[in-house]
């Protein structure tokens, strides 16, 4: 009892297509609750940045107002010796602002 001659290819072919058809459908499920979980990290990541901004801001604020008093010490150091004492056991410094880069040197070529 063998199958008619037609029908021989059949099975193979109908497994082949189920298992490629499983296989897509399993690879779209993971790529919809990927992306389900990649909205929610990025919803979190927003909520996070919006509860920073305050404390960013709040550091800036803190550190202009360091760089004022430190600014002051150093002025008052030139003529006060506690100044000065807290200037040279805290090692306060002024730094000077990065200078421009200079200009690449024109290559003489003879």
């Amino acid at each position: 009892m063998s199958q008619p001659p037609d029908n021989r290819n059949f099975l193979p072919i109908l497994f082949t297509t189920l298992s490629v058809v499983v296989v897509f459908g399993y690879q779209l499920s993971i790529n919809f609750r990927m992306k389900g979980e990649q909205e929610n990290l990025s919803k979190q990541l927003d909520e996070i940045q919006r509860q920073r901004d305050p404390l960013v801001d709040q550091a800036r604020k803190i550190q202009t107002g360091l760089q004022a008093l430190a600014e002051d010490l150093l002025q008052v150091a030139a003529t006060d010796e506690d100044a000065a004492g807290l200037v040279k056991q805290f090692n306060i410094q002024r730094s000077e602002p990065p200078a421009a880069p200079a200009a690449p040197a024109a290559s003489a070529t003879p």
